[in-house]
């Protein structure tokens, strides 16, 4: 286990400490709060391996009800929600240049993130490849870190050529006709592979 395996937010330690914290203020009496109030709350895991379910367990016991499972219904849904809070992340930013709107829209694009990413991707890829999805996943996260090295530069050209405002905007409507398409004609068959 690398030292940086032990603060991933989803690890099973992690979530240990964080239920332990939530104890001991409980039997302190005292409120204990990370990100406001799980109770009550909707939440969806990504899958029901060992992570998953003990991240359920933890988030119900927290009081928020678990409402999905990616790895169960697909990721189709997920990365298409992903791609319009992408577009509209972007939008936030490029339309609208106040420190706020670009704070909101990072928050928005932080969702969309995990909606639109390798989360709901290797879960859909798990279901539609099936024994094939190890190589699948592989080729994937090989894919995503060459987009990363292609846009950062066009990122640069972009803002140098059009304005960052612009390049924002671009990016949106990149999420609308590209991304949003392909997640919804990939993931088609993600969601009765396995059912």
């Amino acid at each position: 286990t690398q030292l940086s395996d032990r603060f991933d937010t989803l690890s099973v330690p992690f979530l240990r400490v964080l239920k332990q914290i939530a104890d001991a203020g409980e039997r302190n009496h005292t409120p204990v709060t990370l990100c406001g109030e799980l109770a009550g709350k909707r939440v969806i895991v990504q899958g029901w391996g060992n992570v998953g379910s003990t991240a359920a367990y933890y988030l119900a016991q927290s009081g928020a009800k678990v409402v999905g499972i990616i790895d169960r219904n697909g990721g189709r849904n997920m990365m298409m929600a992903g791609s319009v809070l992408a577009a509209v992340g972007c939008g936030l930013i490029g339309l609208i240049q106040h420190p706020a709107a670009y704070v909101a829209g990072w928050l928005v694009l932080g969702v969309a993130m995990r909606f639109a990413t390798y989360d709901a991707a290797f879960a859909s890829l798990a279901q539609i490849a099936g024994a094939g999805a190890r190589r699948a996943i592989s080729y994937l996260t090989l894919f995503g870190g060459l987009a990363s090295t292609v846009f950062w530069p066009v990122s640069h050209w972009l803002s140098v050529s059009i304005g960052w405002p612009n390049a924002m905007l671009s990016y949106a409507a990149l999420h609308i006709i590209v991304c949003l398409p392909i997640h919804a004609l990939l993931a088609t068959g993600a969601i009765h592979h396995h059912m």
